[in-house]
This record gives C-alpha cells, sequence and structure tokens, in this order.
C-alpha cells in the first residue's frame, strides 16, 4: 500500500514502478506460454531470452544456450553463411521475408523451423539496433507430410510415364507395323488406297512421337545411377536446340545419385532455373555444372543474363520459391547470387542420399 503521507512526486514513481513492473511480467508471461519458437538474440547473434518453446523443441535449457552465439548451437553447416547474410540483414534495418532453416536438437535431430524476424532499435527508429527478436514454427512435421503426398504423386507420374511408353507407345508401334505391311500390299497391287494407308501410317508415327515425348516429360530421369547427368546433358542440348542459345552441361566426372527421388527434383531444379534464366534473365549463355564432394553433391546453374537485385534472403518469385521448397524437400540448401547485368548463379548443396530416403529407412 502507498503511504499517503509520501510526496506526490514518488507516490507517481512508485505507481509507474508497479505499472511497468506489471507489464514486465505479462510479457514474460506471453513470452514463456507462446506456442511459437521465440528468441531474442543481441546484434552479434547471442541468445539473450529463449522460451519454453524453444526448450522442448531443442532440447536445451535457457540456462544451457544463454549468452551463447545461436550458430554455434542450431545451425547445421551449410546454413551458417545463410544465417550471418540474415543477421546482417537485420542489423541494416533489412527484414527479411520468411525462411526456413534446420535446426539442430540437442539429440541431434534436425527440425525444420519457419522463421520471421524483427528488431529494437535504440532512439527510435535512427538509433542503432539493439536486440532482435525472431518467431518461428516447428514445420517438421508438415513438411514429412507434404514429402508424403509429393512422393506419391511421383510414383503415379511415373506410373502414367511408364504405362504410356510400355504400353500404349507399344501398341501404337504395332499398329504401325500392320499399317506399313498393309501399305506395301497396297502399293504391289496398284492400289489407289496405298496413299491413304501411307497418309495413315504417318499419322500414327506422329502418335507415337507424341506418346514418348509425354513418357519423356513424366519420366525425365532414367532410374539408374548415371540417369540424372544423362538427363542434364539432353536438356542442356534441347535448351540449344530450341532457344539457339549457348547451353551446356559440365560434369567433370560421374556423380551417380542412386536415389530417383533426389535425381528427380534436382532436375526439375535445373529446370526452373534454366527457365527463368531464358524467361526473365534474357540470357545467351547457360552453364549447368554437376559436383560432388565426400556425401555431398553440388548443382549450379549459371547464366549471363539481366541478373536481379534480390530484395531478401529469400526471392519472392514463385519460381524461385519452388526451387527453395525442392532444395528442402531433398535435406538440402539453395543459394542465389544475382547482381543487375552480371547474370544469375543458383547453387543447391544436397546429400547424396535425398531425406525423402532417410524417412523411408526411418519409417
Amino acid at each position: 500500500m502507498i503511504d499517503s503521507r509520501m510526496p506526490a512526486s514518488t507516490t507517481e514513481l512508485k505507481r509507474l514502478e508497479q505499472a511497468l513492473e506489471e507489464q514486465r511480467n505479462v510479457v514474460s508471461a506471453i513470452f514463456d506460454t507462446a506456442a511459437a519458437l521465440l528468441v531474442v538474440l543481441d546484434p552479434q547473434g547471442r541468445i539473450i531470452r529463449f522460451n519454453r518453446a524453444c526448450e522442448q523443441t531443442t532440447g536445451y535449457t535457457f540456462d544451457e544456450v544463454s549468452g551463447k552465439r545461436i550458430r554455434d548451437i542450431f545451425m547445421i553447416p551449410d546454413e551458417i553463411d545463410r544465417f550471418i547474410s540474415i543477421l546482417e540483414q537485420l542489423r541494416n534495418g533489412v527484414l527479411p521475408t520468411d525462411y526456413e532453416t534446420y535446426w539442430l536438437t540437442k539429440s541431434g535431430e534436425r527440425q525444420l523451423i519457419s522463421w520471421s524476424g524483427t528488431v529494437l532499435t535504440a532512439n527510435g527508429d535512427d538509433g542503432g539496433v539493439t536486440h532482435i527478436i525472431m518467431s518461428g514454427i516447428d514445420v517438421t512435421e508438415r513438411k514429412r507430410l507434404e514429402r508424403a503426398v509429393l512422393q506419391i504423386s511421383t510414383r503415379e507420374q511415373h506410373r502414367i510415364g511408364q504405362d504410356l511408353h510400355d504400353g500404349l507407345g507399344q501398341h501404337l508401334t504395332g499398329i504401325a507395323f500392320l499399317g506399313k505391311v498393309l501399305q506395301d500390299r497396297l502399293a504391289e497391287g496398284s492400289r489407289v488406297e496405298a496413299s491413304e494407308a501411307a497418309r495413315i501410317v504417318g499419322m500414327v508415327n506422329d502418335s507415337i512421337k507424341m506418346t514418348r515425348d509425354l513418357a519423356r516429360g513424366l519420366l525425365p530421369v532414367v532410374a539408374e545411377a548415371r540417369g540424372l547427368m544423362s538427363a542434364l546433358g539432353r536438356r542442356a542440348g534441347e535448351v540449344s536446340d530450341m532457344f539457339h542459345i549457348a547451353c551446356r552441361f559440365v560434369c567433370p566426372y560421374p556423380v551417380l545419385i542412386q536415389d530417383g527421388a533426389l535425381a528427380d527434383h534436382l532436375y526439375h531444379l535445373t529446370q526452373e532455373a534454366v527457365n527463368n534464366a531464358i524467361k526473365h534473365g534474357k540470357s545467351s549463355a547457360i552453364v549447368i555444372g554437376l559436383t560432388s564432394t565426400n556425401d555431398r553433391g553440388v548443382l549450379t546453374i549459371q547464366d549471363d543474363g539481366a541478373g536481379f537485385l534480390p530484395a531478401s534472403s529469400t526471392p519472392s518469385g514463385l519460381g524461385l520459391r519452388i526451387m527453395h521448397y525442392r532444395a528442402i524437400m531433398i535435406g538440402g540448401s539453395l543459394e542465389v547470387e544475382s547482381r543487375p547485368g552480371a547474370g544469375t548463379l543458383v547453387r543447391c548443396l544436397f546429400p547424396l542420399v535425398s531425406q525423402e530416403s532417410e524417412d523411408r529407412d526411418a519409417g
């Protein structure tokens, strides 16, 4: 109870202190009970606050992580450079769009977290950054379900492609053969119907070509270890022929990928990057590169096009978002380097065994 004999200024000061304390308690309660992961960092990325959701997700207590750099505890090596770049943007007052990154738990498991961030500054917006606040949602299970749905879709796509190639394609080939036999017999008898038979044979052969093209679109990567290399080399040749630009595939030594799902994602990621380089970059030369070191592979798509200035660490274009999504689906990461007038480099780092395969093995 406040003593009424205190001077008015002292009474007011006590009232303000009490209100401030109540406000702190409310903020602290919200912070600790929030379902989202909430982390407060200093400008160097050291942990100042770490809520209960973070403790439950990672297995670390706040005492274990307090004062330590977040990247030293939770970041996987492939994502540290990207996080440092995002931290620098936040310090400079540039708020990146939401991005996803893996966190390592205390037990060594990977949890995929979708993050957003903001900053607190001293003396208003013109002051320096004093705190960085990161809010995250654990999307590991959601992504696992999305991968399962995509696996089902991919298997069905492969089945249809195989049916087109082995079923309808072979059936049409048989019809074309019989039609050619009929055409030859009619021609031997100088029958006027021979020309009609030839036209029918031509139409069937066109249908065979269309069927093969459809099957190739559904099954771009042959199911064998060298399949991705063959598919990327073929795609580079197709781009050169179709668009009359210099497109080549460079693979200094064999990169053998046994996992069909991994190869499919990498092929479609390349296809998207090449399409962007042609459509948006107006490129005249594209180089597709594939290499590996130890148990990790590196896929690059370099063009000499118009380039762009990324507004954030995760570009907002739909095609680029799809590429980022595919990289995450295989347990990898995607980097995009571009400057106006200097072209674009897309680099995907990936494990030679995809995340989908690891999930299947674990199941």
